[in-house]
């Protein structure tokens, strides 16, 4: 019994350090090595900090601000039909994104 338990929470563990997870919140405090959040929900998360970490900082643009060639990340519904409707756009620097075309 002992075995399997200590697999299944491998497994999890392993699965969760393959997903990366978004937080969004207010930073309480930071010692260094890890970072703690008030989430968005109000509830506390603790986030492990390491050399290769990417730190972004999100500041709010206008439609105006979005020029061509810009990198924008945009997140979406699915609206009647096929069409998309975006609820968030994100511009950022596609330098900071190995692999993903500009």
């Amino acid at each position: 019994m002992r075995l399997v338990l200590a697999v299944v929470m491998a497994l999890a563990f392993a699965s969760v350090q393959a997903q990366p997870t978004r937080v969004r919140g207010t930073i309480s405090g930071f010692d260094g090595k890890v970072l703690s959040v008030k989430g968005a929900s109000g509830a506390p998360v603790q986030i492990q900090v390491h050399e290769k970490t990417e730190i972004v900082f999100a500041q709010p643009i206008t439609l105006a601000d979005i020029k061509p060639g810009d990198f924008l990340g945009v997140t979406s519904r699915k609206e009647s039909g096929a069409r998309l409707a975006a609820y968030e756009v994100r511009r950022e620097r596609g330098a900071a994104h190995p692999g993903r075309a500009a």
